[in-house]
């Protein structure tokens, strides 16, 4: 009786020569297309063009490059073309929620209450004397007393926009059946 770790359908020979075909390939491909830090760019057709073109080309490199990771994008795009004859990236966009904070110094009640309607959410407040232009605690005249204000800071929370731009897996890239060319803008069906 002959026993082995065979699967049913499963070769026990493994060969690696395309895996190290695309590994050896891959780094020449992006270095052609990440050498500069211009993944694309625009170029006029006639003189009144020129600021809009250089515009487009400095927005549409911002997303690719700083808002999306744009060397991994390429890598996996690059990869799945190169191993399964195909490859996929979709943008989208997105609203995401950026809290930041704001410091403030030497703040009064009133402005405490406006900064909180305007900015956001006081998130510490802590009071301190207000100092003048010497270094010296401000007194208030009628009492006497220092004039106290509040040191600390304001959470503000803004919805942005930004651009997604993500690779995904081939095989969930669904087109007309009939369709053979490689640009899909004329195709019927694209999902």
């Amino acid at each position: 009786l002959f026993r082995s770790n065979e699967e049913e359908g499963w070769s026990t020979i493994v060969s690696s020569d395309i895996q190290d075909t695309v590994e050896w390939i891959l780094p020449a491909l992006l270095k052609t297309f990440t050498s500069t830090d211009k993944a694309v760019q625009f170029e006029p057709t006639k003189a009144s063009d020129v600021a809009g073109a250089e515009q487009a080309t400095d927005a549409v490199n911002y997303v690719f490059n700083k808002q999306n990771n744009g060397f991994l994008t390429l890598y996996t795009a690059f990869k799945d073309m190169l191993t399964v004859r195909n490859c996929a990236v979709m943008w989208r966009k997105e609203t995401q929620s950026v809290v930041s904070t704001v410091p403030f110094k030497g703040a009064t009640g009133e402005m405490l209450a406006m900064l909180t309607e305007e900015q956001g959410e006081i998130m510490e407040a802590n009071p301190a004397p207000m100092l003048d232009e010497q270094g010296q605690p401000m007194l208030d005249p009628m009492t006497g007393q220092p004039v106290m204000g509040f040191n600390g800071r304001i959470k503000r929370t803004e919805e942005k926009t930004v651009i997604k731009v993500e690779p995904f897996a081939p095989e969930d890239l669904l087109i007309d059946r009939e369709w053979t060319s490689p640009l899909l803008a004329d195709c019927p069906y694209v999902a």
